[in-house]
């Protein structure tokens, strides 16, 4: 049938609708091979079969017509049967015409799919079968199913290869083809050499072109200029939901995958952007992201070479959890033992801080402004830490945050002053390195040493006192200041208390490196297990997470709501559980709710865990202090003998044990002469080994000494 030069539109239509099915055979196009592939025409069965039985429906009539020629009798004994039939042949007739309506648009389906094929892969297929039938579907979908064919194989010339970008094209083409309601999987089976189609209709939650909201089309524009343009988007709704724009609650994404989409880093950037582009849900939970890439992710994509990008929100928080104590601890032993809980996650998963031997993150940075929440955190930990027989050392330079922990069974200090946080300070990084010394001493492994925290609560403020002190005009107190060095031992500490069995935990409002000072950026890497109960700035999400565009979303309306690092180091939506101050003086218990109260009983332990001092300089701060503590287990006769005195006291005749500076040589010596000054004491001593020295302490520092007339030093004979 020639093309029809009418101008009338609906003579055109008709033409081009039915032409090239019905109409004489196609030129096809030319393969590679050379060979002319071509269409067949289209032979309709109905036409026949709808003849027959109209004559068997109007037989009667047509007997009348031919009673009375020639040939009336045959004629009539033929009609007489098509009467007697015409149930059945119009039944067959009816058959034949929805069979060549199915022919019809498979043969429409076919032409479709081999030019569009053709177009997009540069590949022209030898053969191209489809399959209409509507399958397993309700009766309601067997019309719309014709609008896409159920099944198709194109099958291509050996030894063809297929682009995977001309691919994506085709698959892209393909399933805008279908047009809404159907889902349209196009897959590449290169040992057959052949590509095959199938069709299952669209889940009722995922939303039709026609429901897109303005999320979800600035969605697919962002997409579009993105290393994922040449990805499908179809939108997750939930209908149930009363307001209209906030029923979609999440994006299904399919791309193709690519070695740049493969990068961490680079996901981490899309995810940021397209918060940013997603903006707030109407509900306030926040969007999670789930990259399905890798050989598991065909399974789950529609066309099983596609990789996935899943947006949905994320389950809601709960807004406020009480502190319960742990059910079943005493069976608890090693690694569970040191799970420190301290909220809930998305799910019901409990976030820990792990400080167990295994842990390879045991400090903590729990980072917030001013009443956002880290005494909450810090109280929490210490609660928990106790409860697990673990002593708590901790530094509070505010004096009103950790001030009701001072108490609390367990907590073996708090100190408020900058002196006394310096000296805190010394003694645990003394402590640190007589550990390490009595592991190497004694070959026990540092496993059996018993678990100590630090803790140091406004970091930022405690820099900020050393710093003045530094600078400030009392030469005296920033010598002193100088001398201790407590920012470069806090470095120290973080580094290497690991080893010695302690933990620390630290609360900053910003987590700059530059508070830990010179050696900031290395003791801020120390802290595996991070806690952020404010909304970080590009800068801030970065020095927090290594990222600027992750972890930035915190709802800081609801007191508790925190992002922190799981066990991969990546943040999630945390609940921080509600531990109500613990301090019983009366000023403040009174003010405590009768539920706050019973939470703060429930958490009290039975039993008091005591520090174990391995240095002299841990026993010489707590007895300052008055606070009690143990010594370590004499093995092989490693252990320092406790110090007796400070060395302002020192007088002429008293036996000195002295450490040089080396920390490994001890040498005794009898007191001289004895020098006080505003900030030293400055001794000089007489002993067999070394005829006449000098030793050097601070004014308020103790030493190991025997007092001439003791035990230990008994005063020479009289001789008179």
């Amino acid at each position: 049938m020639s093309p029809s030069q009418s101008s009338d539109p609906i003579v055109r239509f008709v033409e081009e609708t039915i032409g090239d099915v019905f109409g004489p055979r196609q030129r096809g196009r030319v393969g590679s091979d050379g060979a002319s592939h071509r269409e067949a025409r289209l032979v309709p069965l109905s036409i026949p079969a709808g003849a027959v039985a109209l004559v068997g429906v109007f037989s009667a009539q047509l007997i009348e017509l031919v009673r009375e020629g020639p040939a009336g009798a045959a004629v009539q004994r033929w009609l007489t049967t098509a009467g007697d039939w015409r149930v059945l042949l119009v039944f067959i007739a009816v058959l034949a015409g929805g069979f060549d309506v199915l022919r019809f648009f498979a043969s429409r389906h076919r032409t479709a799919l081999r030019n569009r094929i053709l177009k997009t892969t540069q590949c022209a297929p030898t053969s191209v079968r489809v399959t209409l039938l509507p399958g397993k579907l309700p009766p309601s979908l067997w019309w719309p199913s014709t609008r896409a064919p159920r099944r198709a194989v194109a099958r291509f010339e050996s030894g063809t290869v297929m682009d995977s970008a001309r691919l994506t094209t085709l698959r892209t083409a393909v399933k805008a083809s279908a047009g809404p309601g159907w889902d349209m999987q196009v897959s590449w089976d290169a040992p057959r050499e052949r590509i095959v189609i199938t069709r299952t209709p669209v889940s009722a939650s995922l939303a039709t072109a026609g429901s897109r909201s303005p999320r979800h089309r600035r969605l697919e524009t962002s997409l579009a200029r993105s290393p994922l343009r040449d990805s499908m988007i179809e939108a997750i709704v939930d209908k149930s939901i009363g307001q209209p724009d906030a029923r979609e609650v999440g994006y299904r994404v399919d791309f193709s995958p690519s070695l740049a989409i493969g990068d961490r880093n680079v996901q981490s950037k899309l995810e940021g952007a397209l918060r940013e582009i997603l903006g707030r849900h109407p509900s306030g939970r926040l969007w999670r992201f789930t990259w399905q890439l890798g050989h598991d992710a065909g399974d789950r994509t529609r066309d099983g070479e596609s990789a996935r990008l899943l947006i949905e929100l994320q389950e809601a928080l709960p807004t406020r959890i009480e502190h319960v104590p742990p059910a079943g601890l005493a069976e608890l032993t090693g690694h569970q033992r040191y799970q420190i809980p301290y909220g809930v996650g998305v799910g019901g998963k409990i976030a820990v801080w792990d400080i167990s031997w295994k842990s390879n993150v045991p400090h903590a940075l729990v980072v917030g402004p001013t009443g956002g929440g880290k005494t909450t955190v810090l109280r929490a930990f210490v609660v928990e830490l106790v409860l697990r027989a673990v002593t708590v050392l901790a530094v509070d330079p505010k004096k009103i945050e950790l001030d009701g922990l001072e108490n609390w069974p367990g907590v073996t200090a708090v100190v408020y002053t900058l002196r006394q946080a310096c000296e805190l300070i010394s003694a645990v990084h003394a402590e640190m390195h007589a550990r390490l010394d009595w592991v190497h001493a004694t070959k026990i492994p540092n496993t059996e040493l018993p678990i100590f925290a630090f803790i140091l609560d406004e970091l930022f403020v405690f820099s900020g006192m050393v710093q003045r002190a530094q600078k400030s005009g009392d030469k005296v107190l920033s010598d002193w200041v100088k001398g201790e060095d407590p920012l470069g031992k806090l470095a120290d500490i973080a580094a290497l208390i690991r080893s010695a069995g302690g933990r620390r935990a630290d609360g900053v409002q910003r987590p700059d490196a530059y508070i830990y000072g010179e050696a900031g950026g290395n003791a801020r890497d120390n802290y595996g297990t991070r806690i952020c109960l404010a909304k970080l700035s590009p800068d801030g999400a970065y020095m927090m997470w290594g990222d600027s565009t992750i972890g930035r979303e915190v709802d800081t309306s609801i007191p508790g709501r925190s992002m922190a690092s799981n066990e991969r180091g990546d943040p999630f939506g945390v609940q921080i559980v509600w531990t109500p101050d613990v301090d019983d003086h009366p000023n403040k218990w009174n003010r405590l709710s009768e539920e706050d109260r019973a939470i703060v009983t429930a958490l009290r332990p039975t039993s008091e865990p005591v520090f174990v001092a391995y240095s002299r300089e841990m026993r010489s701060f707590l007895t300052r202090l008055g606070r009690p503590y143990e010594t370590p287990d004499v093995v092989d006769g490693v252990v320092s003998k406790p110090a007796q005195m400070p060395a302002r006291d020192l007088s002429l005749g008293d036996r000195l044990h002295h450490v040089d500076d080396d920390g490994v040589t001890k040498v005794t010596g009898i007191v001289s002469k004895v020098r006080v000054t505003e900030s030293h004491v400055y001794v000089d001593l007489v002993s067999d080994a070394r005829p006449r020295w000098q030793a050097e302490y601070r004014l308020d520092e103790y030493v190991d000494a025997d007092p001439l007339g003791s035990d230990d030093n008994p005063a020479p004979l009289d001789d008179e």
